[in-house]
């Protein structure tokens, strides 16, 4: 179990870090951790309350947000950025999330 835990923590980090998730695959993920991909959407939502998508999403929505907020980068330039290379799938995701467009939400952050 030790291990499943640790293989949990590496993939909880690895979203954290990087800036090129969009790729990942929740086979290679579970090949990683050597356990079935179905044994690892387990364990994942077990340790993190999040199923492995839900918790890409919210930390791309995360990202999204400070982005927004930080930088002049435009609202497509965002979605780009993390993963969402379609605009309207990207404001749809985002007012999902949060409840304001992306332009809304930039907007009541400055």
């Amino acid at each position: 179990m030790f291990h499943i835990a640790c293989g949990t923590c590496h993939f909880i980090r690895y979203m954290q870090f990087s800036h090129d998730n969009h790729h990942l695959s929740l086979t290679e993920l579970a090949d990683y951790s050597k356990i079935s991909k179905f044994h690892f959407i387990r364990l994942f939502s077990e340790a993190t309350g999040r199923t492995p998508y839900q918790y890409i999403q919210h930390r791309r929505i995360e990202r999204e947000r400070l982005l927004l907020m930080t930088t002049k980068m435009s609202v497509a330039e965002v979605g780009a950025t993390v993963g969402l290379f379609d605009a309207p799938n990207f404001s749809r995701t985002f007012s999902k999330h949060t409840g304001l467009s992306p332009t809304q939400f930039r907007m009541q952050s400055s």
